[in-house]
C-alpha cells in the first residue's frame, strides 16, 4: 500500500506533515522589541506542533492499519499522486504570518485557543507596562526640573547679624577688633574701687544690639546677649533669636539661655550666650 496514514476528512493516503502553530513574523517581532515575550512565544510554538493532512490541512490523519483506517480506505477513492513528505528530511511546514496551506488552516482546539489567549494577555501586559513605565519616568523627572529652576527664586538664605561663634574665645579687645567701637563708657576708678568686677559694652550693627558682659580685671568675656528685634521688645520665636546670632543649640563651645519676660514667661526678651 502506498502510504501509512489516511485522512478521515478527505481520504488522502500518505504521510502527515508537521505544522508549527503561530506566526514566525510575530515571533520575530516579539524578539526584536520584547525579549521575554519573544522567548515565551517561541517556547509555545515549539511545544505546540501538530501533524496535519497535506491535502486538507486538518489534523485528522490516522494509521492505515487500524480498523478505522481499513474501513476508510475502502470508502474513499484514493489518488495515487504522491505528495512530497518533507518531514522525512527534517523539514517542517511553518507559518510565516501567511496562510501557507492556501485557504485552510488547521483548526485550533479549546486548549490551543486558551493558550493563545493567555499569551496575548501576557504580551499586552508587557506592552502596557513598558508604556506606563515610560510615562512614570517622564512625570517623575518633570517636577525635578521645575523645582530646581524655581528654587533660586523661592529659597531664603538665613542672614545673621552677629556671628557669635566667631567671637567665642576672644576677650573684649578681640571683640572690638571685629565689631568696632562699642557704645558707652568704661568703668571709672571710683566704680572699680567700690567693688565693680564686671562691666557691659553695647555693640550696634544693622540696628540690632549685642550686649557684651566682661570681667574688668582681665577683659575676659562673661556672656553675650542679643535682644529681640521685635518692636515690642519681646518675642516667642526662639528660632529667630538663634538666627540673629548664627547660633546652634548643641554647639559645645557655648551654652544658650533664652531670657524670659517677667510678666509673660511664654515670651523672651532675648538670648544669652555663655562661653564654656
Amino acid at each position: 500500500m502506498n502510504g501509512n496514514y489516511i485522512c478521515t476528512s478527505c481520504g488522502y493516503k500518505g504521510k502527515p506533515k508537521k505544522w508549527t502553530k503561530g506566526s514566525f513574523g510575530i515571533e520575530l517581532l516579539l524578539w526584536f522589541f520584547f525579549l521575554l515575550p519573544g522567548l515565551i512565544y517561541s517556547i509555545w510554538r515549539l511545544t505546540n506542533k501538530v501533524e496535519v493532512c497535506p491535502s486538507c490541512k486538518q489534523p485528522t490523519m490516522i494509521p492505515l492499519h487500524t480498523p478505522m483506517g481499513q474501513k476508510l480506505m475502502h470508502e474513499f477513492k484514493h489518488s495515487e499522486t504522491k505528495i512530497n513528505d518533507y518531514s522525512d528530511n527534517g523539514i517542517e511546514e511553518t507559518s510565516f504570518g501567511l496562510n501557507i496551506f492556501g485557504d485552510k488552516k488547521p483548526p485550533m482546539n479549546n486548549t490551543t485557543k486558551l493558550g493563545m489567549g493567555i499569551l496575548i494577555v501576557i504580551i499586552l501586559a508587557f506592552f502596557i507596562r513598558g508604556m506606563t513605565g515610560n510615562t512614570d519616568n517622564k512625570d517623575a523627572e518633570q517636577p525635578t526640573v521645575n523645582t530646581s529652576s524655581a528654587s533660586p527664586k523661592n529659597s531664603q538664605v538665613i542672614q545673621y547679624i552677629f556671628d557669635i561663634p566667631s567671637l567665642v574665645g576672644k576677650d573684649l579687645n578681640g571683640v572690638i577688633a571685629v565689631l568696632g567701637t562699642p557704645k558707652g563708657q568704661g568703668p571709672t576708678t571710683q566704680q572699680i574701687a567700690l567693688g565693680a568686677k564686671e562691666w557691659d559694652k553695647t555693640f550696634v550693627k544693622d540696628g540690632k544690639e549685642l550686649l557684651v558682659t566682661y570681667t574688668i580685671s582681665n577683659r575676659r568675656i562673661v556672656d553675650f546677649f542679643i535682644s529681640a528685634d521685635d518692636p515690642s521688645g519681646k518675642t516667642k520665636n526662639t528660632t529667630r533669636l538663634m538666627e540673629l546670632g548664627n547660633l546652634k543649640q548643641n554647639d559645645p563651645r557655648y551654652r544658650v539661655e533664652f531670657v524670659k519676660v517677667l510678666k509673660d514667661p511664654s515670651s523672651f526678651t532675648g538670648v544669652k550666650i555663655i562661653p564654656k
